[in-house]
């Protein structure tokens, strides 16, 4: 086999040529002397020759392979290809629906966040809801309490109306609870935190932080399982002013964040993070954050 040849044939990548030769072992002394007679080995028509000759060389031992081989070899590649195949793509399709219900999740929680708002408490939360119930059924047993004495006698449903009244009462006494977080970005307190802190089922009043005075300290509910929505923490506020009579309170305040709660998530992890006294970028990120 001549030179111009060789080269002609390598240039248009005619496998057919080569593998159709009667001694193949010829060939491959040829090419590889070739190659060995080729001065600069850094060229784009080196490197282009050498990856012709490691193919040509592979398809011939695909070629030369028995019935028995070939089968075996292709039964052995599509299996543990398949295998891999299935296993990256039942891990992304995991990831996929991971990442799809935590947004939709968000994205339902922020559409019922009033505006500009951390977290919101709901309206009808479980314990108003049994609290109101406790109330009605209570007030429902009064009424009918002439009925119930006929069938119980005086004792047990006086004792069952008491009981009702007084769970209700239990239910919905709630104190030191926050039902609002917001960031204030107008007025007076523009910048800080503004907290609704509940007094009673009906009545609250305002306090303003920064949020670098602001923590979580415990973590309580089904946090530790891993449940969405289920968690609710306690804050500590290290100091804060109070709207009514406009004193700041240094010594701070413990408040509990139910877990039945409407989340802006991202900011509302900002502002659980424990704050050090002496950061210097905690202005600068909260601005971020409310941005």
């Amino acid at each position: 086999m001549d030179v111009e040849t060789l080269i002609e044939k390598s240039e248009k990548r005619d496998y057919k040529f080569f593998l159709e030769q009667e001694n193949f072992l010829k060939v491959v002394d040829t090419l590889e002397k070739f190659e060995q007679g080729l001065e600069d080995t850094n060229t784009p028509q080196r490197r282009e020759f050498t990856l012709f000759k490691r193919q040509l060389y592979k398809m011939h031992e695909i070629r030369a392979r028995s019935v028995w081989e070939h089968e075996q070899f292709s039964f052995k590649v599509e299996r543990n290809n398949l295998h891999t195949l299935t296993q990256a793509n039942e891990q992304y399709c995991r990831a996929v629906a991971e990442l799809n219900q935590e947004e939709r999740l968000n994205n339902y929680r922020n559409k019922h966040l009033s505006e500009g708002a951390i977290l919101q408490r709901k309206t009808l939360n479980p314990n108003r809801l049994k609290g109101f119930a406790a109330f009605a059924s209570s007030f429902y047993a009064y009424n009918n309490l002439v009925y119930l004495n006929l069938y119980f006698g005086n004792t047990l449903p006086l004792f069952g109306v008491a009981a009702s009244a007084m769970y209700g009462m239990f239910v919905l006494a709630e104190k030191q609870t926050i039902s609002l977080i917001e960031v204030v970005k107008e007025g007076e307190y523009a910048g800080k935190v503004k907290i609704a802190v509940q007094d009673s089922p009906f009545v609250s009043h305002n306090i303003y932080a920064n949020a670098k005075d602001i923590q979580s300290i415990v973590s309580v509910g089904e946090d530790d399982i891993g449940a969405d929505d289920c968690e609710g923490n306690i804050l500590w506020v290290k100091r804060y002013i109070n709207e009514s009579d406009g004193v700041e309170n240094t010594q701070g305040g413990q408040f509990t964040i139910p877990a039945d709660a409407f989340r802006d998530k991202p900011m509302l992890d900002w502002i659980f993070a424990n704050k050090g006294e002496n950061e210097e970028t905690a202005d600068d990120f909260n601005d971020l954050m409310v941005e």
